[in-house]
């Protein structure tokens, strides 16, 4: 049975497998010397964010608007343009979301695994 099974292992791999190609008549590719110089037009502060954070408490942007989190419980609007704070709230939990915006409700989630509903 065994020997049966790596037969045909070895078969479909052999016929998975092509002959050498010959690339000699390809051209040659043009060399891109493309350089896009970026630079911050601003930059905000979100508090103290430990390491293991970090992905959990990405920005969410919608628009215009660029909604943060903090692990220590501020949710922040900023303007995507300047980075002005448009509003801001302390909600007093430890945050582990980032934040989820609807039409007219933002949604947080807690380390008491709750979710937060916050009017916009």
């Amino acid at each position: 049975m065994r020997l049966g099974i790596i037969v045909i292992c070895v078969a479909v791999l052999l016929a998975c497998g092509s002959a050498p190609k010959d690339y000699s008549a390809a051209k040659k590719l043009k060399p891109i010397n493309a350089t896009v110089m970026v630079k911050p037009l601003w930059v905000k502060s979100t508090g103290h964010v430990p390491v293991y954070a970090h992905a959990q408490l990405q920005p969410t942007i919608v628009g215009n608007n660029v909604y943060i989190t903090s692990i220590d419980g501020d949710v922040r609007l900023l303007d995507a343009n300047k980075g002005e704070i448009l509003w801001s709230v302390s909600l007093n939990e430890n945050l582990t979301s980032a934040p989820g915006v609807g039409e007219k409700l933002l949604f947080v989630g807690s380390r008491n695994a709750e979710i937060i509903a916050l009017d916009k």
